[in-house]
């Protein structure tokens, strides 16, 4: 089978259009030639039956010309007189008419050569008529003829009436039939027509419009074959689409759900008819201006949002982590006219770093009770004998005793530390107030152990009643303060906690030296974690309450700390 190129359909179109053109006009020439055919034909009718009625009537006027004489030789009347003479006026005046074809009289046309030739056969007939009924009526008006003169002028009437009728017959049948044979010219020219027209019709289905269906047909089939295909290809797509292990959601960019996959429906727990024409934000309770910021920043900067952690509670009120990327859908002017979202439930992998988190967090209390009573206990006692020894040295031996001194402030500072260790690591305890009194002890110890200022500002009573909440924000706030002793150079650090109706806020923030955020995200991004201030960690231990993390800091402007959980 030959391959069909666009340039070969081109040329088969074009040469199909220049056809049908070709044979509309022909039609369309052949029918505006067939009414101005009819129009010519009813226009000679309607003037040929002019002239056969004024020929017919005519004959009346000769046969009226005649009692009119008759009526003046029986009894002379004046009326009669003037009848007589009305009639032959009229007479004459058609007679010439007819003759010229006058068009005043709507005698349109010329006479035949047949019909002219008959004329002059009754002119001498006509002429005897016209003498005789003028000199009657000029003999008639002065009364001064005789009775036979009279009989003689009337007798001629008769006979030359007889010729002129026998005449005028005549003309009259070559008048009808010169009509007739017009009207068979004109339908022959008219069925001409038709034939022409049926000509061009039948080679018009030949060579157009049954290559025209053929192109149509095979058109249709190939419509038909892509359609196919392409349903094909969305069967395959929506099969993909569905059966990939993550949730795929459309949204516009008002956040309505225009669709979404079968295994994001299985994720939130309700049917996809359900779902589809709601809001999106509805899903995600407490966190809805956070997602509508994100939306609005796609939409405004057209460009993804990748990494986004959010959480919702299906159908079932079992609560789904879902890793998200959303990605800019643009409409065909380019512009931004949806969001897809593609997020992977990674509720278990969540549940398994907060068992991990919670083990961590056992070990480091149990860490830090075996320093506290092991390690510790241990350097007490050393400490205690060593002053037991320092002080029996003193008498003996007074350098020995200075060097036991020395000992003993080692041993006591390594106490000191090790009871700090024990106490960072030691659970904040399980009361609602936990957090407050943990973070208000950091930051007296912190007042103590590193010489700068630290200032604890809690708004309100903030009580929590999730522990594991609680340690995470102490154990964030603990890093945060540990990276602005280390790291910042700073005099002041300020601990901030506040509670309102929807989320609890903590904030550590310093006087320091700053950060360069974005080389730090760019380094993070890569897999480093700058200046080991361990900002991984404390963005994992967020992520892991569900909580926002920030930082906010400029170079030689301080840094801030905050993250806010919703309750």
């Amino acid at each position: 089978m030959s391959r069909i190129t666009p340039l070969n359909k081109l040329t088969s179109v074009n040469r199909l259009t220049t056809l049908y053109v070709l044979a509309l006009g022909s039609v369309g020439l052949l029918v505006i030639v067939g009414q101005l055919l009819i129009q010519h034909s009813i226009a000679q009718q309607h003037n040929d039956s002019t002239v056969i009625n004024v020929a017919g009537r005519q004959r009346m006027l000769s046969q009226r010309i005649a009692k009119a004489a008759l009526a003046l030789h029986v009894r002379p009347d004046t009326a009669r007189v003037s009848e007589l003479e009305e009639a032959v006026a009229l007479w004459i005046g058609s007679h010439e008419g007819l003759i010229r074809r006058d068009g005043a009289m709507h005698l349109e046309g010329a006479n035949s050569k047949e019909v002219q030739a008959l004329f002059d056969r009754i002119e001498g007939p006509r002429q005897r008529i016209v003498s005789a009924a003028q000199q009657l009526a000029r003999i008639e008006t002065h009364e001064g003829a005789s009775s036979a003169e009279v009989g003689g002028l009337v007798a001629a009437i008769l006979e030359s009436e007889a010729l002129f009728l026998s005449g005028m017959d005549a003309i009259v049948s070559q008048y009808e039939r010169e009509a007739n044979a017009k009207v068979d010219h004109v339908r022959r020219l008219e069925l001409g027509l038709l034939f022409a027209t049926l000509a061009i019709l039948a080679l018009e289905a030949r060579f157009i419009f049954r290559p025209a269906v053929a192109n149509i047909r095979s058109t249709v089939g190939r419509l038909e074959e892509s359609e196919a295909g392409r349903a094909r290809i969305a069967e395959e797509l929506r099969a993909i689409f569905d059966s990939v292990p993550a949730l795929i959601m459309h949204c516009d960019t008002d956040g309505t759900i225009v669709r979404l996959n079968r295994s994001g429906a299985t994720i939130i727990g309700e049917s996809i008819e359900k779902l589809t024409g709601i809001c999106v934000y509805d899903l995600f309770t407490g966190q809805e201006a956070r997602l509508r910021d994100e939306d609005l920043q796609i939409v405004r900067s057209g460009e993804p949002q990748l990494g986004l952690l959010h959480y919702l509670r299906n159908a079932q009120g079992d609560t789904r982590w879902l890793r998200m990327n959303k990605i800019p859908h643009r409409g065909a002017d380019g512009q931004t006219a949806g969001i897809i979202m593609f997020a992977v439930d990674v509720s278990e992998q969540k549940r398994l770093e907060r068992r991990l988190m919670e083990l961590r967090s056992e070990e480091e209390r149990q860490l830090g009770y075996n320093l506290h009573d092991g390690l510790g206990q241990e350097l007490s006692g050393i400490l205690y004998a060593s002053r037991v020894l320092a002080n029996r040295l003193k008498a003996k031996d007074p350098e020995s005793a200075a060097q036991a001194a020395e000992i003993i402030a080692l041993v006591k500072r390594g106490v000191e530390t090790v009871r700090g260790i024990a106490k960072s690591l030691r659970s904040i305890g399980d009361d609602p107030d936990a957090l407050s009194k943990s973070l208000r002890e950091l930051a007296a110890v912190t007042r103590e152990t590193a010489g700068l200022k630290c200032e604890f500002e809690e708004k309100g009573s903030v009580l929590l009643f999730e522990r594991d909440i609680a340690e995470h924000l102490y154990r964030i706030a603990q890093e945060a303060v540990n990276n602005a002793i280390r790291h910042s150079g700073a005099q002041q650090v300020w601990i901030r906690l506040a509670q309102g109706d929807e989320e609890t806020v903590l904030e550590i923030a310093d006087d320091g030296r700053g950060m360069d955020t974005v080389g730090m995200r760019r380094e993070r991004s890569a897999g480093l974690d700058p200046e080991g201030m361990g900002l991984s960690i404390m963005e994992h231990r967020a992520e892991l309450v569900g909580g926002r993390f920030q930082i906010e800091s400029r170079p030689n402007h301080g840094t801030k700390v905050r993250c806010a959980i919703s309750m």
